[in-house]
């Protein structure tokens, strides 16, 4: 297993495997979405101006891994570390690469692998032969020899109070991140949220979108607060 040194070094996409969540948290605001079942809780975010999503996965309240995926009609431009991006044919990740410590399958598709002691790079692989997504991550056994850390609450945007914090640089950036936000949350029966209002608000300094939101199924209608925290 390797040390919390050792982990602490493999850092991508501004996130590091083995440091606790509550870090990336106070760093990069509200996730987009998050997901649990009971080992494992995931937090999407959006980067690239937009252009594609990273996936914290946690556990026990610690990094263990980060995914960088996009859309299939995007045309992200970051690369890992060893310069492969996404779409990246396959033939050319092995020529980067080299042979992969395991080539097999799982539930997102077939993969290769690079592993490095408890550190394991990934790259899913579409039917056309090019990459679909990156993931690093480590082993659970590198993770259950971390201290467990509790994992922060999120904002609910129920209020001002508790407005959404998004990590963005632009209006137009936090545009996209509202937009996203409620694309991937159904209402009603299979319904959509749609913006019926947006407005800019200040207070004690800090800036806020205001959206009147309503559901094209049921007609359930909200209203939900974003606060615009500037990029790191």
């Amino acid at each position: 297993m390797l040390p919390l040194l050792a982990l602490v070094s493999t850092s991508w996409l501004g996130v590091t495997l083995g440091e606790p969540y509550a870090a990336v948290y106070a760093r990069m605001g509200d996730p987009v979405i998050a997901t649990k079942d009971p080992h494992v809780t995931k937090f999407v975010y959006l980067t690239e101006h937009e252009n594609a999503f990273v996936t914290v996965v946690t556990e026990r309240g610690r990094v263990s891994g980060v995914r960088l995926w996009s859309l299939p009609t995007a045309q992200p431009k970051t690369a890992d570390p060893f310069g492969v991006t996404l779409n990246e044919e396959i033939g050319k990740v092995l020529q980067t690469r080299g042979k992969p410590t395991r080539m097999a399958s799982d539930s997102d598709g077939p993969f290769d692998a690079y592993q490095g002691g408890d550190v394991l790079w990934l790259y899913h692989i579409n039917g056309n032969q090019t990459v679909r997504t990156i993931t690093v991550s480590t082993t659970e056994s590198a993770i259950e020899d971390l201290s467990e850390q509790p994992l922060p609450d999120l904002h609910t945007g129920d209020s001002r109070a508790d407005a959404v914090v998004m990590d963005v640089s632009s209006p137009d950036d936090a545009k996209q991140w509202e937009n996203m936000y409620l694309a991937i949350r159904p209402c009603g029966t299979d319904g959509k949220w749609h913006v019926d209002k947006r407005a800019a608000q200040t207070q004690d300094g800090a800036s806020y979108d205001a959206l009147s939101v309503s559901c094209s199924s049921g007609g359930a209608t909200q209203t939900l607060y974003f606060e615009l925290a500037p990029a790191h």
